[in-house]
């Protein structure tokens, strides 16, 4: 009984967090994936083509997800980086990592503890869209934010 109403409350504040961050981040996808939240960035919303510096008019965006963050202090994120298939896999792969890292660091400086952030790198491996039309690569460019409860209920790091 205990853990059926836990996961109802987690459920329940899941809700409002992804309700609020599609208020207040417009141009992200905010989904609710089981007991969590998936917030996608389009690459080219927070990054310059081939660059893993995040755009200043873009930072907006990772502020917005850092005040909900902040609200929501019993959450963990895995924040992974996307590419399209331009370029070797190898020089891919290792872009999607340094834009989850810029990611990562930006919540940081934000005033969200580095305990919560982990971050990962697929590459091209997990498209979207076929890589033959410019379309295609642009769905593919992209960082994803999976928004999780915590372990330890936000009291201290693991």
């Amino acid at each position: 009984m205990v853990g059926g109403l836990a996961g109802t409350l987690i459920g329940h504040r899941m809700d409002e967090q992804a309700k609020e961050l599609e208020a207040a981040i417009p141009d992200a996808g905010v989904e609710r994936v089981g007991e969590g939240v998936v917030v996608t960035f389009a690459s080219g919303l927070l990054f310059a083509f081939d660059s893993d510096a995040i755009r200043v008019e873009s930072g907006a965006n990772l502020r917005e997800l850092a005040a909900s963050l902040k609200k929501y202090p019993d959450t963990e994120l895995l924040i992974v980086g996307h590419t399209d298939s331009s370029g070797s896999s190898a020089y891919n792969q290792d872009l999607s990592v340094r834009r989850a890292t810029a990611a990562s660091r930006y919540l940081t400086l934000q005033g969200i503890d580095a305990w919560r952030l982990h971050t990962s790198g697929r590459g091209e491996m997990e498209a979207l869209a076929p890589n033959d039309t410019e379309e295609g690569r642009q769905m593919n460019r992209r960082i994803e934010v999976a928004i999780f409860a915590t372990s330890t209920n936000g009291t201290e790091p693991r």
